[in-house]
């Protein structure tokens, strides 16, 4: 499914960002340079969830799709309270969007599929 694929590709990048160059993508959006392991992990994370995307995309899963939509608006719900709270910068609302966006995308792929069968 192309919205998984697109999403995973994403995620892979951005992992990978925040691996080899983290300082510059925090600046990039406006957040605190940090010398802490932290963004590296985040960032083995984000790019190992992408790597998933990117297979399942290929070889198909309609649970692991529909999970994926939630996890993106969970995603999305939490950034947008943790703004909301001023836990988070507002820029994290750009990240928030993309999981929604895409997340919807997916929903309405999965709808489109189904009405086709």
């Amino acid at each position: 499914m192309r919205s998984i694929q697109v999403i995973g590709i994403y995620a892979v990048l951005l992992g990978l960002g925040l691996i080899c160059i983290p300082n510059t993508l925090l600046s990039i959006f406006d957040l605190e340079p940090t010398n802490e392991p932290w963004i590296r992990v985040l960032g083995i994370i984000v790019s190992e969830v992408g790597y998933y995307y990117v297979i399942v995309a290929t070889k198909g899963s309609e649970a692991f799709f529909r999970a994926s939509i939630f996890g993106r608006l969970w995603l999305f719900l939490v950034l947008i309270v943790m703004i909301v709270l001023g836990i988070a910068k507002p820029i994290l609302i750009l990240f928030a969007s993309i999981d929604a966006a895409s997340a919807i995308w997916t929903l309405k792929a999965m709808h489109t599929e189904t009405v086709r069968q």
